[in-house]
């Protein structure tokens, strides 16, 4: 494939290029699949500028996985994963919950859990059964 190949990709970047390789596209064919501009998968591959949030959706549909999950099975883990997957900021994410950003990121910290109306939004959006808290 060439010295430009990588064969151990540890950043998104590589990773992208690797798979862009391996399928033999050029960076204009990945850019018109993601809907992005070229100059932004040279940037990525070059590790010149990780991407932006936003396009992470296109990034694991492209890769055919998501190198952004984070590890673990609590409700914290499970709220960061859907908005990655998802590619929304906090604040976006907070709107359709109808909740201030700043609250999603307690929730993804497990610095405060969603309660009440709050769990059952969550639960519905990440479409999971969730235990109600214990309140006694």
């Amino acid at each position: 494939m060439g010295k430009k190949y990588p064969t151990d990709p540890q950043t998104i970047g590589k990773q992208l290029l690797k798979r862009r390789m391996d399928l033999r596209l050029l960076q204009k064919d990945v850019a018109k699949m993601m809907e992005i501009t070229e100059e932004s998968i040279m940037h990525w591959e070059t590790d010149r500028y990780p991407p932006q949030l936003q396009f992470y959706p296109g990034i694991i549909k492209f890769l055919g996985f998501n190198p952004f999950k984070v590890t673990g099975k609590t409700l914290a883990v499970r709220i960061k994963n859907y908005r990655f997957e998802n590619g929304l900021s906090h604040k976006k994410m907070g709107k359709i919950l109808g909740v201030d950003g700043g609250t999603i990121c307690t929730w993804e910290t497990g610095k405060h859990n969603p309660q009440g109306n709050n769990l059952q939004q969550v639960k519905a959006l990440l479409k999971m059964k969730i235990a109600e808290p214990n309140t006694a």
